[in-house]
């Protein structure tokens, strides 16, 4: 196909995106592709759809324009990306194009430019714009796509582990073109691809099935460790690779023989799940944990049982120092199973070992990496785990597991009534745990909330409003008595400790929610932390960005906020 044509009509395509679509109707650069496109028709049919488009685009009104000028971009996107066929006998026009028209959102660009700057630096930061994306349904737009693909080989990003499981898997079919063909840029390359790239074929076997199934069998020539695991998972999507699923069970390296045990557990084999019951005899189980999540053969969820529970019993009683380094090892691969399983006797299980006290004081819980799993627990989707985890954490030292079960269970009142008795009183649990209460609402502790978004109990405030760092975070704008004693404690502790100390920028900080969230006072108080010491430049500066007021407004210090 004519690459030209398509890079030079994508180019005034992006210029209409800038420009506006209602610019596009009769639009002569536009007009002069449509012959063209005709012509290579004749060829190539696809391009035919993509005249066709194009002439819709410009011969229609400004209310279908912006759908039509989306569609005609993701048509070129589809095309550019999908020239060279995999040779599979997917043909993703098939699925994208025939009578079924593409779902895309139409977002403004002020609602997307966060976004697209999280994606495209690879923030380090955990940033709760994509979750947003997907509630507002703004995730479909089209100048997100490339942006997604380019976020999940970011290993490093917080943020690509909820693209890869949320909204690439919602987008399903719209963003094959880009997903395939990022895959076929590997092809012949495997071997240097790595575990980055493995999250794509991840992807594809979500979305499409078992049609991933040839292009992961692609992979099997020559591919790096992450990417043949990730096929061989792939694989067992399709009956026809059990010989070959059973072959990689003898390859010298564990987490290929776990993976292609892993793919014969998800297809159902018999033989796979003899194999399975045989390596869980042995000693090292670690390879394996993928496997045993997948198969749903009674036999083998009874024999992890059995085991756990045997393990769990000599690491009580430990004979000697070598058998309970092996037992550990192997039982902190066999919770996990447990955990993420749902039948009846692994949740009693998971209950009698968290109920269990004299298996948390001898130092299991960190051996065994149970904070991980409580943290899983916490967040499940499985109702019966998560009131399990509320049941089980009362107490201070799980406080944190039992808030965030909470969340999503019981409304704000009610968590908040359930949890608030486990809040330490010492003050250096006293912040870790109010950042934990935005934490387990997903809300980022830095970006300011309006009170139309708050999502916990205004009672929380009160049992933070005295310490040396303050969650201004979870006070509402009306709540005066909790600012007052936060503005107070502040207050006294800007006279008392050195300007040079870092600790001024939290107190300081104070003040400036304060006016943030307009409370009545502010400027009285403001009077008050520049008579303690506090950096009259620092603030002036801090304030003036969060509050529209003026800087002689402030120095008047009057008692009512302008």
């Amino acid at each position: 196909m004519a690459l030209p044509i398509l890079a030079d009509l994508e180019q005034e395509i992006t210029r209409l995106i800038i420009a506006g679509s209602p610019h596009a109707k009769g639009d002569p650069r536009l007009k002069k592709f449509i012959p063209a496109l005709d012509k290579l028709a004749e060829k190539a049919p696809v391009m035919g759809t993509l005249s066709r488009g194009l002439a819709t685009l410009v011969e229609g009104d400004e209310k279908t324009a912006s759908e039509s000028l989306l569609n005609v971009g993701m048509m070129i996107t589809s095309i550019m990306y999908t020239q060279g066929s995999s040779e599979t006998g997917f043909d993703i026009r098939d699925v994208v194009y025939e009578d079924k028209p593409l779902e895309l959102a139409r977002t403004p660009y002020s609602r997307l430019h966060e976004v697209i700057e999280v994606l495209e630096s690879g923030s380090q930061k955990q940033s709760p714009l994509p979750a947003r994306l997907l509630e507002r349904g703004d995730h479909r737009d089209i100048r997100l796509f490339p942006l997604y693909i380019k976020a999940i080989t970011d290993m490093k990003s917080p943020v690509s582990d909820y693209i890869c499981e949320k909204i690439l898997p919602d987008l399903g079919p719209d963003v094959l073109p880009l997903l395939i063909a990022e895959f076929n840029s590997l092809d012949h390359e495997f071997a240097q691809a790595g575990k980055r790239h493995a999250r794509i074929l991840q992807v594809l076997r979500t979305i499409m099935g078992r049609d991933a199934a040839p292009l992961a069998a692609k992979v099997l020539a020559g591919g790096n460790p992450h990417m043949l695991c990730e096929a061989l998972v792939t694989l067992g999507l399709d009956e026809m690779y059990e010989e070959t699923l059973i072959a990689y069970t003898n390859d010298r390296k564990g987490e290929i023989r776990g993976a292609a045990l892993a793919g014969l557990a998800i297809m159902g084999s018999a033989q796979g799940t003899e194999l399975l019951l045989k390596g869980l005899d042995k000693s090292s189980v670690t390879s394996l944990e993928e496997a045993l999540k997948s198969s749903r053969d009674p036999a083998v969820v009874a024999k992890v049982l059995e085991q756990a529970r045997r393990l769990k019993s000599t690491i009580r009683t430990p004979p000697t120092a070598a058998d309970t380094q092996k037992n550990t090892a192997k039982l902190r691969t066999l919770i996990p199973v447990i955990a993420d399983r749902t039948e009846k006797e692994c949740l009693e299980f998971m209950e009698e070992l968290f109920r269990d006290k004299a298996f948390e004081e001898n130092g299991a819980i960190s051996d065994l990496k149970l904070n991980q799993v409580m943290e899983r627990l916490c967040t499940s989707e499985d109702i019966g785990k998560r009131k399990m985890m509320v049941r089980v954490c009362n107490q201070p030292s799980r406080a944190f597991y039992q808030l965030k079960a909470c969340v999503g269970l019981y409304s704000a009142e009610e968590v908040y009534e359930l949890c608030h008795r486990n809040v330490k009183k010492d003050q250096s649990n006293l912040i870790y745990y109010a950042y934990n209460i935005n934490y387990a609402y997903n809300i980022n502790e830095d970006t300011p909330q309006p009170d139309a978004e708050k999502l916990w109990d205004r009672r929380w405030a009160q049992h933070f409003a005295e310490g040396s760092s303050f969650p201004w975070v979870l006070a509402y704008n009306d709540d005066l008595r909790t600012w007052k004693k936060m503005l107070d404690n502040a207050a006294a502790l800007v006279k008392t400790t050195p300007s040079t100390s870092y600790q001024q920028a939290w107190f300081r900080r104070v003040l400036v929610e304060a006016f943030r969230n307009k409370h009545p006072e502010a400027k009285k108080y403001y009077a008050v932390f520049i008579k303690n010491g506090a950096d009259r430049a620092k603030l002036l500066e801090e304030i003036t960005r969060v509050a529209e007021i003026e800087v002689q407004d402030l120095d008047k210090s009057s008692g009512q906020f302008v």
